[in-house]
């Protein structure tokens, strides 16, 4: 059955949500005392570190049985989801282990919790970072801006983070909304719980001037006690003003560097870019989403978009000094992957010399005058998410506006036309479109599942779990390219190891190969995309489904298995759930309801119970830390909510 488009003017008008990650919330100067202790002076009585092992987080959800009123099946699925969370970092992150028991002192609150009196006399076992859950009507939730908050409160003799409050504000209880949590919800809770964990335990503007190199000096200078001197640009942060007058930070610690060069093929990548938008809540604490999209860390999220979890931001923890860090977790953003240096420095659109055309610098970027292609990550169809209004004032700011007033949509206005991600820096790009939900009869563009195909198949689609996104003529004049759905076969070429593989194109097998280059298909062309962008990670190519794009192939020294992205279960990551898998087990059933058996889009198999908490989660658990001198503080911020009205291609079928 065709997608469900309200026509308006040549496109069809939908709903589209970009979700905004959460972001750090950060308060002014606090001394410890009885009332609120946060702060660089509250340290640990833990002994002597002991041998390095995996990264032992206990989630204290004590608070939470009077927040939820004693409901112990919501008490359960927090607990199971917090869990996921400390299984997650256990397996990415190792750290000095604390020797003996972990010891709170100086210290009786911790945000909104007041810490047991056990933590402050026996301490916590096996322990070596403390988070305290809790839902209270706090004042930061009062203002009605945020949907939750939280602190870090203690750090260790070596800067390291280790304790801390996670406060979900009572007003993002959507019980009512049960039917819209499904797959999407799934993945963005876990994510969002993860990016924030990532804040408090070491990616944010309060905590990078603390870094350590590997032998444990410090790369920013130090005052008396113990805090950074001053902000100012060094070796490692990086301060200039683009070519469109922002003025830009970049990071250039030693293994974000080398990671950053590696994937984006440029050997002379000076740092990674911090996102420079929405204030000091979002700035410093993020990466660039312009430059690496889909990524956990960046500060804006994209609803049908699968989220990376990307080496680079892995690789801040390691440039903290506190943790060692298995890459093995890692997957990649597929837009800016052996780009070069350009796609990192340059603006997105620009308009040649003595020409009028807005041209897009990078494949991925889009003008509006091709509105059909395959969104990131060739797992849906996109259309050019250009817009006539941003989605905060109303106006594309000045050093963000690409297109002039004639070229290339017919608007009147060049400060409104802009990209719908303000933080993609109203960059353009193809996006997937359709409604995101487990209700009856919703489709989108999602080429993995059975139920998107069309009811009219003009084109010789086909929709199920090792599809793909194509651009291809088939069907059309011989210069007219559209997007669609077909399946795929990935293999490793014997002689020289390298990815490739074979589509089935209107009934038609063709071998792309490597990929790169149009290849003649039954009645028309399709363009092989690089092996790389099909089949990733190499050996990917003989795991089932590929991962369903949604994990990488790993070989345990028996057989390969899917490693999956959190939120993300089953042998070819195509169920759902919080169920953590570590690297190495390879299931032998699916752990949850999988998608790829029956073509559907969202849950059946999850408790009911348990998907309403993960609507109560929301999407998010706010983690972050106490800044810890004057000159880091940040104002309050939280997560804000955005509703994009999008538009996909017309005549879609």
């Amino acid at each position: 059955m065709c997608l469900p488009l309200k026509q308006s003017m040549k496109i069809s008008v939908i709903e589209w949500i970009v979700a905004l990650l959460p972001f750090a919330v950060f308060f002014t100067p606090m001394s410890v005392n009885a009332e609120h202790g946060c702060g660089h002076d509250a340290k640990a009585v833990s002994g002597n570190a002991a041998s390095t092992g995996p990264l032992r987080i206990h989630a204290d959800t004590s608070s939470l049985v009077n927040d939820f009123d004693n409901n112990s099946t919501r008490l359960a699925t927090a607990t199971a989801l917090t869990r996921f969370v400390s299984n997650w970092f256990g397996a990415v992150l190792s750290t000095k282990q604390v020797s003996g028991n972990l010891t709170l002192t100086n210290v009786t609150v911790c945000g909104e919790v007041t810490i047991p009196d056990d933590h402050l006399t026996n301490g916590l076992p096996d322990t070596d970072v403390v988070l305290y859950f809790s839902m209270k009507s706090s004042s930061v939730c009062s203002s009605g801006n945020y949907v939750a908050h939280a602190i870090h409160c203690v750090q260790d003799h070596l800067d390291r983070p280790i304790a801390g409050n996670v406060n979900l504000c009572p007003s993002t209880a959507f019980a009512s909304k049960v039917e819209e949590s499904d797959s999407w919800s799934v993945q963005s809770t876990l994510q969002t719980m993860i990016h924030e964990s990532t804040h408090v335990l070491a990616l944010s503007a309060s905590l990078l001037p603390y870094y350590r190199s590997p032998t444990g000096i410090p790369y920013t200078p130090r005052d008396a006690n113990g805090h950074p001197i001053s902000d100012v640009p060094s070796t490692y942060k990086i301060v200039s003003v683009n070519s469109q007058g922002v003025t830009v930070t970049k990071y250039a610690f030693p293994a974000m560097l080398a990671k950053a060069r590696a994937w984006s093929g440029c050997s002379s990548l000076n740092g990674i870019e911090m996102e420079s938008q929405w204030g000091a809540s979002t700035a410093g604490s993020h990466i660039e989403k312009r430059v690496f999209s889909s990524d956990y860390m960046t500060g804006q999220a994209t609803t049908g978009v699968d989220t990376d979890y990307s080496e680079m931001s892995l690789a801040f923890f390691e440039d903290s000094g506190w943790y060692q860090v298995d890459y093995t977790y890692a997957t990649n953003p597929a837009i800016g992957q052996n780009s070069g240096c350009g796609f990192a420095t340059t603006p997105c659109l620009s308009t040649p010399t003595d020409t009028n055309q807005i041209l897009p610098s990078n494949p991925a970027f889009c003008n509006g005058s091709i509105p059909d292609r395959c969104a990131a990550g060739r797992y849906s169809k996109g259309y050019c998410g250009v817009s006539s209004s941003s989605r905060d004032s109303g106006t594309v700011p000045a050093e963000y506006r690409y297109f002039n007033s004639s070229l290339p949509l017919n608007l009147t206005d060049a400060s409104y036309k802009g990209g719908y991600v303000p933080l993609m820096d109203y960059c353009p790009t193809y996006m997937p479109y359709g409604s995101f939900s487990s209700q009856q009869g919703k489709m989108n563009s999602d080429c993995r599942f059975a139920s998107n195909a069309p009811s009219v198949n003009n084109h010789g689609e086909a929709y199920g779990p090792s599809s793909r996104c194509f651009e291809h003529s088939i069907g059309s004049p011989s210069d007219l390219f559209a997007s669609g759905c077909f399946s795929v076969s990935c293999y490793t070429v014997p002689t020289t190891g390298s990815a490739a593989y074979r589509v089935k194109a209107n009934g038609v097998d063709v071998d792309c190969g490597v990929g790169g280059a149009n290849a003649p298909a039954s009645n028309g062309s399709i363009y092989c995309a690089p092996a790389t962008e099909i089949c990733p990670a190499g050996l990917s190519v003989e795991c089932e489904n590929g991962c369903f794009a949604r994990g990488t192939c790993r070989n345990n020294g028996n057989t390969n298995y899917c490693l999956c992205k959190p939120g993300f279960t089953g042998l070819d990551c195509s169920g759902f759930g919080y169920e953590f898998s570590p690297a190495g087990k390879v299931l032998s059933n699916m752990i949850a309801r999988s998608a790829s058996s029956s073509g559907a889009t969202g849950p059946s198999g999850i408790d009911s119970a348990a998907i309403a908490l993960m609507s109560i989660v929301g999407a998010v658990l706010l983690l972050s830390c106490c800044a810890m001198a004057a000159f880091y503080m940040k104002g309050p911020a939280g997560r804000l909510k955005a509703i994009h009205q999008a538009s996909g291609p017309a005549g879609l079928t």
